[in-house]
This record gives structure tokens, C-alpha cells and sequence, in this order.
């Protein structure tokens, strides 16, 4: 990532991983990053999820299109749910092809290789206790290798830095 980093020495990388075929989106390989609150969500209460996020590359230098990321939230009531799926499998996907997750919010972001901040508003169907942040459930366009040896890949790794979740009237 960029640096410096927005807060302190560590981050986290998030994959979202693309195929270049017709897989469906059960067999697509994506990363998270879960955590078991403390203290759980609770049903009805507002939550709000601050973060800065960044990317190596979000853009096509020959068409100039800028390629969006996704920033999602999802929850589980029972935080012996994680980890779900295999590690490094195809068939991981997201967290709500698997039993008790559900989707509390997301936010789609624009870098232009810089680090931005953002924020995800979290909905909560009931008490969640282990939530995992990473990619949403989307299918991936793909994008081919460009002449100045970036690849695709590159527009499908991004990173996030100082991650904040707090009852909203908190912010």
C-alpha cells in the first residue's frame, strides 16, 4: 500500500479474487478479516464502521476507467462460525453462502492509488457476535493484463487501516 499508512506500522489486505472464467460466485475465492466482539450488536441498534481504505491500482492507464472496490460487513451470531471455508480454496466465496451470515452494510469506494477514509452503516437483524470485513458478494468483471505488466490482480487487492466500529451516536 501507500505510505505512509493512515495509523501506525500494520494494516490489513483484503483479495478479491477474479476468474477469467464463468464460475459462479460460490466458487470465487475471496479474503476477510473476522473478529469476535467483545460485546455484541445489538438487534435495533445503530452501528457505524470507520476505516481508511487504499489500493496499488484502481485504474486502466489505456481507457482511463476507474474500477471501483467494495467495503462490506457481514455478521453471525455465533463466533464459533469462524473460519468458514477452506483456507485458500475456491468455494469460499462470502460469508452469507454459509449458515448464519448475513450482510449489516457496505460502501463502495474510489482510490486513485491514495489512501481515502470511509465509513459502512451497519443494520442489525439480530445480536451479532463475530463479524467479518472484506469484499461484497458481487461478481467480478474481468480485467485483462496491461502492456505496463500490471495485472488484473492488482485491481483486486486493497487494504484498510484504522478500522473503528462504534454505536453511530458515538461518531
Amino acid at each position: 500500500p501507500r505510505l505512509p499508512l493512515p495509523d501506525g506500522n500494520a494494516f490489513i489486505s483484503i483479495v478479491n479474487t477474479p476468474y477469467l472464467d464463468n464460475r459462479p460466485e460460490k466458487d470465487m475465492t475471496k479474503s476477510y478479516v473476522g473478529q469476535c466482539l467483545q460485546t455484541p450488536l445489538v438487534k435495533g441498534e445503530s452501528y457505524t464502521l470507520s476505516f481508511d481504505a487504499g489500493r496499488f491500482r484502481s485504474w486502466d492507464n489505456l481507457t482511463g476507467k476507474m474500477f471501483p472496490f467494495t467495503v462490506a460487513v457481514f455478521g453471525n451470531a455465533d463466533c464459533n462460525a469462524v473460519p468458514f471455508g477452506k483456507v485458500d480454496a475456491a468455494g469460499n466465496g462470502c460469508p452469507s453462502n454459509y449458515n448464519g451470515w448475513v450482510l449489516l452494510g457496505k460502501r463502495t469506494m474510489y482510490s486513485n492509488g491514495q489512501w481515502v477514509q470511509g465509513t459502512v452503516n451497519l443494520k442489525i437483524p439480530h445480536d451479532i457476535h463475530v463479524i467479518e470485513v472484506g469484499v461484497d458478494c458481487s461478481i467480478l468483471e474481468s480485467i485483462h493484463d496491461l502492456t505496463d505488466s500490471t495485472t488484473y490482480l492488482d485491481y483486486h487487492v486493497y487494504y484498510l487501516d484504522d478500522l473503528h466500529l462504534l454505536p453511530t451516536k458515538d461518531f
